[in-house]
């Protein structure tokens, strides 16, 4: 049992660096053996235990280890068996799915306040984002599989940008607010209504990318201003990551198709961060009961839906509209008070999306 916890945990490091990229074979086949060999330390004296066999394949992201040992016997050995050997064989498999993310994320005038700690908030939004970004996108991009990650910052409305004379209704400002009426609750394409100059955000939003240099440097830009209209985070969220959307955003940005999703080729996820209560809406229903619906909606097309509550303190309201939104199970909602909670939030996110699978 100990020889195969052994062979099992050394698979795992290797699969995480294969996946991680920057290492060759010849490095992760180091890598391996230096974690059997601390593994297996605990059973020295009591078994042979041969020199582990490790294949790295680096077309299909499979490592496995093949192990010989043996144990002396005690009465066995009056029927002439001295030893029984024992061979163990260890294998991981990463799902190789491409990972899109699209993150709601919070920059309003709250994040100006400090968190438990006494940490601007905001500052620990981007010392977050920085973490999930490193752990998620690999620094030398891997051909086994492609991370993009789009963000949608909003606060009293979400500003996107160039694409305001695609989306919106015309009007001079680039931010927009929720469409009135039928779809609202859909990554539909269409017209969205345009917000006053006045309550726009200057941080725009950021189409899916695998540059993670500029996505870090983009969201330490931030600047924090306005109320909490939580569905137009989640809205645009989900929308840069939909494939209905590809052609408006196009290119090394353009969302895969649903279909890649359902056949085990792709996971899309949304990542929702908020600091305080749903609060600011223009058309339709409330802020929260807006959101609850398109995050229904989302995750009937098969995305992924994490959710986080940074220094949200009591707020039942809340904190329920965040629980509801995430996927059901464990690790896909997070309540945290200060930057380091909230890191390591959106670490265990990331994990979840590159989780490894023993295979045997």
């Amino acid at each position: 049992s100990r020889v195969s916890d052994a062979a099992d945990a050394a698979a795992l490091a290797a699969g995480r660096a294969l996946m991680a990229g920057g290492m060759d074979a010849a490095e992760i086949r180091a890598l391996a053996l230096k974690y059997f060999t601390e593994n297996i330390k605990s059973v020295n004296g009591q078994a042979i235990v041969g020199v582990p066999q490790i294949n790295v394949d680096t077309q299909t992201g499979g490592v496995t280890i093949d192990v010989d040992s043996k144990v002396k016997l005690t009465l066995a050995r009056i029927m002439g068996k001295q030893t029984l050997d024992f061979p163990i064989s260890s294998a991981v498999n990463f799902s190789q799915k491409d990972i899109e993310v699209g993150m709601a994320l919070d920059i309003t005038g709250s994040m100006e306040w400090t968190d438990s700690n006494g940490k601007r908030k905001i500052e620990g939004l981007k010392q977050a984002f920085a973490s999930f970004a490193e752990r998620l996108i690999p620094e030398t991009p891997s051909d086994l599989q492609k991370v993009r990650i789009g963000i949608a910052p909003y606060s009293t409305a979400v500003n996107v940008g160039s694409y305001a004379s695609n989306v919106s209704d015309g009007t001079a400002s680039t931010c927009i607010v929720e469409r009135r009426g039928s779809p609202s609750y859909s990554d539909a394409t269409g017209t969205f209504y345009g917000a006053g100059a006045g309550i726009c955000p200057n941080s725009q939003l950021i189409p899916l990318s695998d540059d993670r240099s500029s996505l870090v440097a983009s969201v330490n830009a931030f600047t924090t201003k306005g109320g909490t209209a939580g569905h137009l985070g989640v809205q645009w969220a989900w929308n840069v990551v939909s494939p209905k959307w590809a052609g408006t955003f196009g290119g090394d940005s353009a969302p895969s198709a649903y279909e890649d999703v359902s056949s085990g080729k792709v996971i899309k996820a949304v990542v929702l961060m908020t600091d305080g209560e749903f609060n600011t809406r223009y058309h339709g229903a409330s802020s929260p009961k807006q959101a609850r619906e398109l995050c229904a909606a989302m995750k009937a097309e098969g995305v992924v839906v994490f959710s986080v509550g940074f220094g949200i303190g009591g707020n039942e309201e809340a904190l329920e509209t965040l629980r509801e939104c995430a996927t059901p199970g464990q690790g896909y909602f997070a309540d945290t008070s200060n930057a380091d909670q909230l890191e390591a939030a959106f670490n265990n996110f990331a994990a979840k999306l590159t989780e490894l699978r023993l295979t045997k």
